[in-house]
């Protein structure tokens, strides 16, 4: 194989990159951008090549989707970041600090932590995601939602997508970065971004942390909790993580969560979904002329519409698109 050298470091943030390359030189180009020390590696035949890469970064996540004709395979330094990459289709071969990582699609995840020196080589017609977070806001979120000081070096470097923390990383990942690409064009609700990157976040943490199930400060009990819902209650219309809530009353975020379903019997995100319905509710039946399901629903944090509508439906007894032609008709 030929080698082609290329050094760079990352870019300042971006909302959306959507890029085809259609040359291995134009590929080297662009993954230049998002890592140092790259060798882009050639294969002897001159097969077909095309790349088809999107990135989308809100909040402190980076999602990215990759689609390839051809081989593409390259070795590099990775950034200051925690990077979780599977394969939905195709297959991949990863090594990372010589230590090769088992790739399966939908079924395992391989972990790329900052300064790791890492090789991937991916099949042709193959799709794959990524789901990124800065080396200091994954190990602060892991903090917050643990309680206690996590050992980078003791994460899962292969991670099990099969098991339903991981499995539900993987199905959120691939549904979050078609859903936030498809509201970029129309300006989606910040609510709806800090819901998905918190739900990424802390299923990351579920996935690659061993023991995170069982992990956190047993402090707390029926007033903090009872304190929680009102803070939940109050700031429902605000761009509001679960670990802002959790910092308010002094507690984890496992912990909170372990509180709250013995308390309500839900979980502070369900509590703050419910809450957010009867935001929409209210908005619907002020309806104003123009106004739509759609655009109200965004503004109350809801990305799925037709799961909104189901929620709605069963949580009062009409659709809100019913609700909103008694309001309009006011």
């Amino acid at each position: 194989m030929s080698e082609t050298r290329h050094s760079g470091s990352a870019p300042a943030t971006r909302h959306l990159i959507d890029r085809v390359y259609t040359s291995r030189d134009q590929h080297a180009e662009g993954l230049s951008c998002a890592y140092s020390d790259l060798v882009m590696n050639s294969p002897a035949s001159d097969d077909p090549f095309r790349v088809n890469y999107s990135s989308l970064s809100f909040s402190d996540l980076r999602l990215a989707r990759t689609s390839t004709v051809g081989r593409a395979s390259f070795s590099a330094s990775h950034n200051q970041s925690f990077h979780v990459g599977f394969v939905s289709v195709g297959g991949a071969q990863v090594e990372a600090r010589k230590e090769e990582i088992s790739t399966s699609p939908m079924r395992i995840a391989h972990l790329l932590r900052g300064q790791d020196r890492f090789s991937v080589d991916l099949a042709p017609s193959t799709t794959s995601h990524v789901v990124e977070v800065s080396t200091d806001n994954f190990l602060k979120n892991a903090r917050e939602y643990l309680g206690v000081e996590i050992d980078p070096d003791a994460l899962l470097r292969e991670v099990n997508l099969v098991c339903p923390a991981g499995a539900a990383l993987a199905r959120n990942v691939v549904s979050a970065f078609f859903d936030l690409k498809t509201l970029q064009s129309v300006s989606h609700s910040e609510l709806a971004a800090v819901s998905y990157a918190e739900l990424l976040t802390g299923l990351m943490i579920a996935s690659i942390v061993p023991g995170a199930e069982n992990t956190g400060a047993s402090s707390g009990g029926q007033a903090v909790t009872d304190l929680a819902r009102d803070y939940i209650v109050a700031h429902s219309s605000e761009a509001l993580r679960i670990s802002e809530v959790a910092s308010a009353v002094g507690l984890s975020v496992r912990m909170l969560q372990k509180h709250f379903r013995n308390r309500f019997g839900c979980s502070p995100l369900q509590f703050l979904v419910e809450c957010r319905l009867e935001n929409a509710r209210l908005r619907l039946q002020g309806a104003r002329h123009g106004d739509t399901v759609t655009s109200i629903a965004w503004e109350c944090g809801f990305i799925q519409l037709g799961l909104f509508a189901a929620r709605y439906r069963s949580r009062f007894g009409e659709l809100p698109s019913e609700t909103l032609k008694r309001g309009q008709a006011e």
